[in-house]
């Protein structure tokens, strides 16, 4: 009963109705328009779409079932290896006697054959006929079945993606959210207004890391706007030997998304391990949108923390890995690493399909 009601409520339903409808109604083209068609005439010439319907739905809603659901194919080749040959008879018979009294009548229809009471040839031909309404019952449902095993995969991984990237990004919220209160809070021993600036600057940056960060993709000026508060709050208790470069470009007039919360992992191991308290330093942020991709590109001046300071352990950049091959699969590079005979490390992500995620 559930699956006859899911044949009701689907999208072919018409369809079917369309198919079967015309071949209950091909019957009557046998009769020509001058000659009286009795309901006695009609119902033995339509035995054959009686027989073709009667094998498709039971295929269609019980054998088939069985066979692709329970693994019961001795059910399903027993019932019909039997059903088939008894309906393909049973319409042969129906033939004859239809044009039995077609032709005790004196009738003339289009098609009048004397086939005899056990011609072997229609009899095949009924049975193929009718095989192929059992197959195509049968491969109708198991298409269906397919496409519905590969929705429910589909929403499966979409369901663990989107959980997976929830994960990392309560990952990375902790994780930001240590290195900046840390720097407040030496801010505080040092100079009392410059913290109030920066509890302010760290303000804006928590609305955007609540509310903006929640949704999987974001106008990219308002990444920008972060990144631009984050290098500020940085610059409040760097000293002035440390050189920054920033760089946005982006079209005046652009409606190019970007998902939140990869870059800043970047910036953050930028002034973390690219400032040096003796040595001159350099950080330089570029960061390019066109219409087919988004270019970041950072380097700094490499001073690799001690095996005594183990903060962080590298998670935010792990966590860009994941989250780029999460959001952007196989539509995005990224190379990093130390500039030969320099101690410059650099980092370039190139995003390339922008154009999906604008509106």
């Amino acid at each position: 009963m559930g699956r006859f009601n899911e044949l009701i409520r689907s999208k072919g339903l018409w369809l079917q109705i369309v198919i079967w409808g015309a071949a209950f109604l091909f019957p009557l083209t046998l009769f020509n328009p001058n000659e009286k068609m009795t309901l006695q005439l009609y119902l033995l010439r339509a035995s054959q779409p009686l027989a073709m319907f009667i094998v498709f739905y039971l295929n269609f809603l019980w054998l088939a079932p069985q066979k692709c659901l329970h693994n019961r194919q001795r059910l399903y080749w027993t019932v019909n290896i039997v059903m088939i040959p008894i309906l393909a008879f049973i319409v042969h018979e129906c033939i004859n006697l239809f044009w039995d009294i077609f032709r005790a009548n004196g009738l003339q229809g289009i098609m009048v054959t004397s086939f005899g009471k056990t011609n072997i040839m229609f009899l095949c031909r009924e049975i193929f006929i009718i095989v192929v309404a059992a197959t195509i019952a049968t491969g109708v449902y198991m298409s269906r079945q397919w496409v519905r095993v590969n929705e429910r995969r589909r929403e499966t991984e979409a369901a663990r993606m989107e959980a997976e990237l929830k994960t990392l990004l309560w990952q990375v919220n902790p994780h930001f959210m240590l290195n900046t209160l840390n720097n407040i809070y030496a801010l505080t021993m040092m100079d009392i207004q410059k913290a109030q600036q920066a509890i302010m600057q760290l303000s804006h940056m928590l609305r955007h890391v609540l509310y903006d960060s929640q949704n999987n993709f974001i106008p990219i000026r308002d990444e920008i706007k972060f990144l631009r508060n984050y290098v500020n709050l940085m610059k409040i208790r760097i000293s002035k030997d440390v050189e920054i470069k920033e760089h946005f470009e982006i079209p005046r007039h652009n409606y190019i998304f970007i998902a939140p919360m990869i870059l800043i992992s970047l910036v953050e191991n930028a002034f973390k391990h690219g400032i040096s308290a003796t040595n001159k330093s350099l950080i330089n942020i570029r960061l390019t949108a066109r219409e087919g991709k988004i270019t970041f590109l950072i380097y700094n001046t490499n001073y690799p923390k001690n095996e005594k300071d183990r903060s962080g352990n590298g998670i935010g950049l792990k966590q860009v890995e994941k989250k780029l091959s999460l959001i952007y699969p196989n539509a995005y590079t990224w190379e990093k690493g130390i500039k030969p005979n320099t101690n410059i490390y650099s980092s370039k992500i190139i995003i390339y399909d922008t154009k999906l995620r604008n509106y």
